[in-house]
């Protein structure tokens, strides 16, 4: 007699199975295992044949507590894809869920965590190595995809832009690697040899936009300087300067400063404070209650002097936080923080899932959107030097 039976193969999130009861196999697919309350699960999948009368491909949720929280059944179309989403509503129970899949007398199982928490947010990141560039140099671009699902697309477009926001050269693309990318640029063609003023670089990955604003010059020149700047511009924006030109604006701008004796004087006034550097960056268990990284442990980011406490002494939740820091390592996905005094700043961990933190290798640079100031608020002097590696343990449990 012969015998049947069901294959099941099993990737991670990517299911197949093969009835020979039906005739027929199928698999689906969700595209994450971890979930925030009001993200939406989406899932593919495809069928080998289609049946002989409409046959739909039924998806049932099961809760924690064993109810049934969904019931979606969708017909695969011609092409034998299907394809659905299930919206997580407000209020619905944190832990671990369970997905059956059935088509004709196949099934699949499979599961997904939903996590406590606010939704992390998602953004792409783009950073120059420098603001001001001249002819012959590299522009170096990175950037980072923030809590972006990149398994399908692997480029980021690049496109640059002049003051009139017309696009300056052909769109570039950064490779993707561990949701960061790269990408470099040398101004050496005609495009940059003929243009004088600022560029607008914009990375686009989906529907997520990041820009940054650096300054060109086709020869050495301090465009930072704001009387220079404005001697340039008085010559009506001309796209092509003649090196003739810069110089003698050179020697007419130091001519100025000679007459009204202004000199840059570089010696730092005595009242005024400097920016803020980190000088230590360390972990902690405060009840010691373990020795593994999780919720409720710290990581303390202490200055060498007092800041603005930018946030207030209120507890501040992520997305603020990240306002604040940007840390070298994936911290979890929810997390809070806080100023303790005006030179320590506190993260506490609410949850730990998926975190990359490591001692000995983690470092957090301040972020930069909301800025950290010295106490005088002065703008001139932000944070913004890397901290070293952390230190620090996450607790030692008392036997």
């Amino acid at each position: 007699m012969a015998k049947s039976y069901i294959l099941i193969l099993i990737i991670p999130f990517l299911l197949f199975v093969s009835s020979l009861a039906y005739g027929t196999e199928f698999y689906a697919e969700i595209d994450k295992s971890e979930y925030f309350v009001e993200e939406t699960i989406i899932v593919s999948g495809e069928v080998a044949e289609l049946a002989e009368y409409s046959q739909s491909v039924t998806m049932v949720v099961v809760s924690p507590n064993g109810n049934i929280a969904a019931i979606i059944q969708v017909v695969p179309s011609e092409d034998k894809t299907f394809n659905f989403e299930f919206y997580i509503p407000e209020g619905s129970e944190v832990g671990t869920y369970e997905i059956r899949f059935q088509y004709g007398d196949a099934r699949i199982e499979t599961t997904f965590e939903l996590l406590s928490g606010e939704l992390p947010i998602s953004k792409i990141q783009i950073f120059t190595d420098k603001s001001s560039y001249n002819e012959l140099e590299t522009i170096s671009i990175t950037g980072d995809l923030i809590n972006i699902d990149t398994r399908y697309i692997d480029r980021v477009k690049i496109t640059m832009h002049d003051e009139d926001t017309n696009i300056m050269m052909p769109e570039y693309s950064g490779s993707i690697t561990d949701n960061t990318f790269s990408h470099s640029i040398t101004t050496d063609d005609e495009v940059w040899n003929n243009y004088l003023g600022d560029v607008t670089i914009e990375a686009t990955f989906q529907d997520y936009h990041d820009s940054i604003i650096i300054s060109y010059s086709p020869y050495p020149l301090n465009l930072s300087d704001e009387y220079l700047h404005d001697l340039l511009k008085d010559h009506d924006n001309e796209l092509t300067i003649q090196k003739e030109m810069i110089l003698s604006l050179q020697e007419e701008f130091a001519a100025h400063n000679e007459l009204h004796d202004e000199t840059p004087d570089d010696t730092p006034d005595e009242e005024e404070l400097v920016a803020p550097i980190i000088i230590e960056l360390i972990a902690d268990d405060p009840d010691n209650g373990d020795d593994i990284f999780g919720v409720g442990d710290t990581i303390s980011i202490i200055f060498d002097s007092d800041t603005n406490m930018p946030g207030g002494s209120d507890t501040l939740r992520k997305p603020l936080t990240d306002n604040l820091f940007t840390l070298s390592d994936y911290l979890g996905s929810a997390y809070s923080g806080e100023w303790i005094n005006p030179y320590t700043f506190v993260i506490t961990i609410k949850n730990s899932n998926s975190a990359l933190i490591a001692i000995n290798s983690t470092t957090v640079t301040p972020a930069q959107i909301t800025l950290i100031l010295p106490a005088d608020e002065n703008p001139v002097n932000f944070s913004y030097e890397t901290s070293p590696v952390l230190s620090g343990d996450w607790g030692t449990p008392t036997q």
